[in-house]
C-alpha cells in the first residue's frame, strides 16, 4: 500500500486497504486532539490481524521519538468470517464437544482485561488508553516465540519457553485465561523476557477445562513451531514438567493430552 496519500491520523483511521473498508464513522476523530495530523512520514507500518489492524507510527516527544500503536477494530462483516473460522477449529479439535465457548473481547473489554491483569502482576501489553473503541499502546521490539522457537536451536534459551509456561499456570492459578495463545501472541524481547500480547479472544467454560485447553494451545504450537528443533522441545518440554510437577496440579491431564489429539488431527487434516 502506498503510505503516501495518508496526511492525518482521521484518514489513517477510515482508509479502505486492499479493497476491505475501514469506514466507521466514529473512528474519525479518534486521538485526532493529541496528533491531528500524523502524517504519511510518520506511519511506520500496518499490521494486519485477523479482526484488528494495528497502524505502527512513530511519534515525537521531549524525549526522544517513541513508536507507539493504534488497534483498530476491523468491521463486522471481516469480524464475523473469524468468528465463523475460530468456531470451526474449536469445533474440530474438540474444544466445544468439551463445553467451551468463546466471545470476541470489545476493545474496552482488552483493556479491563489488560488492567486487571496487570493489577495482579502478569506480563501482558500495556495500553495507554481507549477512546471510542480504538486502544493506544506502546510498540514493543522483538520476536514472536513461534519464531523464536524455529531458530538454530544454539539461539534459543529453554529458560525462556519454561518462564512462559511458568507464568502461564500462575495466570491460570489467578483465575485468569488469556484466550488465543497460539505462540505469535507472545514477544521475546533481545534480553528473553517476554510480553504476551492480543486478548481479542475470551475462552468461557469451566475453568479448569479452559485452562487445560489454553496449555494445549501453546503447548501443540511450541512443538509446531519449534520445526527442525522439535524433538529436542520435545525433550525440554518433558525435563520442565518432569522437574515442575507443582506446575500440572491444577490442570486435568486426560483433557490436556485429548486436546493435544485434537489440535494434531485437526491442523493435519485441515493442511493435508
Amino acid at each position: 500500500m502506498a503510505i503516501e496519500k495518508y496526511e492525518s491520523l482521521s484518514e489513517v483511521l477510515t482508509a479502505d486497504i486492499d479493497g476491505s473498508s475501514m469506514m466507521h464513522s466514529y473512528l474519525v476523530p479518534l486521538w485526532v486532539r493529541h496528533a491531528e495530523a500524523i502524517g504519511s512520514e510518520n506511519i511506520i507500518e500496518i499490521l494486519e490481524g485477523g479482526l484488528n489492524r494495528n497502524i505502527v507510527f512513530r511519534q515525537r516527544t521531549d524525549i526522544g521519538e517513541q513508536h507507539m500503536v493504534l488497534r483498530v477494530p476491523k468491521s463486522e462483516e471481516d469480524r464475523a468470517v473469524i468468528f465463523d473460522a475460530i468456531q470451526q477449529e474449536y469445533d474440530g479439535i474438540g474444544a466445544t464437544a468439551h463445553g467451551i465457548s468463546f466471545r470476541l473481547r470489545s476493545i474496552d473489554g482488552q483493556a479491563a482485561f489488560i488492567d486487571e491483569t496487570r493489577k495482579n502482576g502478569l506480563k501482558t501489553l500495556p495500553h495507554m488508553g481507549v477512546q471510542e473503541g480504538v486502544m493506544m499502546m506502546p510498540f514493543i521490539d522483538g520476536i514472536a516465540l513461534s519464531n523464536y522457537v524455529g531458530q538454530d536451536v544454539e539461539n534459543v534459551d529453554p529458560t525462556v519457553i519454561n518462564n512462559v509456561l511458568q507464568h502461564m499456570t500462575a495466570a491460570h492459578n489467578l483465575g485468569f485465561i488469556f484466550g488465543d495463545r497460539w505462540t505469535p501472541n507472545t514477544i521475546i524481547s533481545s534480553d528473553g523476557d517476554f510480553t504476551e500480547i492480543d486478548f481479542d479472544i475470551s475462552l468461557v467454560g469451566d475453568h479448569k477445562t479452559v485452562a487445560a485447553f489454553e496449555l494445549s494451545q501453546t503447548l501443540y504450537h511450541l512443538l509446531h513451531f519449534s520445526g527442525e528443533n522439535r524433538v529436542w522441545m520435545v525433550q525440554q518440554l518433558s525435563d520442565f514438567y518432569h522437574n515442575n510437577p507443582d506446575l500440572m496440579e491444577l490442570y486435568d491431564l486426560a483433557k490436556i493430552r485429548t486436546f493435544m489429539e485434537g489440535h494434531t488431527i485437526y491442523f493435519r487434516q485441515k493442511y493435508e
